[in-house]
């Protein structure tokens, strides 16, 4: 069987060795299934199963297990939060991370309407369940993991913005461009006809 590789952080690609592979299932209870290992075919498909991806490595975290204390740095504190709310995770629910960096943070907040230009992660709990009967213990697991990671959060991505979204989180999208946006929202569309959105009401 070929060797799983994964890439480093150089951008260079490097084996998965056993030494390296058990270290990490060690530390997944939720435990670790490789290429040609009995389920992973059915592990590789049960997220999305038009995407035909074959990872080198598929783990499932069930509960946490951290190296550092409640009381320890706010990044650490932050990782746990997400160890822990990911625990809750169906088999076809995901959390993702989009790192935002590159050009993006090359072009000054104030420059355009879009004021995340720092160096940041994006991250996007998504639920899904089939089953009706679930609904009320999904959507309580998502709003719990949400709540968790507020105090650890900053703004929103707009695209992320729900429909009825309040002010005050739309503001949030924007930052220190949201009074800049209002003002001209007021000269331009005074009246808010276009209002069917993630709304900017005029000054």
């Amino acid at each position: 069987m070929t060797k799983p590789t994964f890439r480093t952080l150089d951008g260079g690609n490097a084996e998965l060795d056993a030494p390296t592979r058990d270290a990490f299932a060690a530390a997944v209870r939720g435990g670790v299934v490789l290429p040609g290992e009995p389920g992973y075919e059915q592990a590789r498909t049960v997220w999305n199963a038009m995407v035909d991806h074959r990872p080198a490595l598929i783990a499932a975290a069930r509960t946490a297990r951290t190296s550092s204390p409640r009381s320890g740095s706010h990044e650490n504190i932050a990782c746990d939060v997400l160890v822990d709310g990911a625990a809750g995770l169906s088999p076809l629910s995901a959390v993702l991370f989009f790192q935002m960096h590159g050009a993006a943070t090359r072009v000054a907040p104030g420059a355009t309407a879009f004021a995340a230009r720092r160096d940041q992660w994006d991250i996007d709990i998504l639920t899904q369940w089939t089953d009706p009967a679930h609904s009320d213990a999904h959507v309580a697991w998502t709003r719990t993991f949400w709540n968790a990671l507020v105090p650890f959060s900053e703004g929103v991505y707009v695209n992320h913005l729900d429909g009825d979204e309040a002010v005050a989180r739309v503001r949030s999208a924007y930052g220190t461009n949201y009074d800049r946006l209002a003002a001209i929202k007021a000269r331009y569309d005074p009246d808010n006809l276009f209002r069917h959105n993630n709304n900017i009401p005029p000054a």
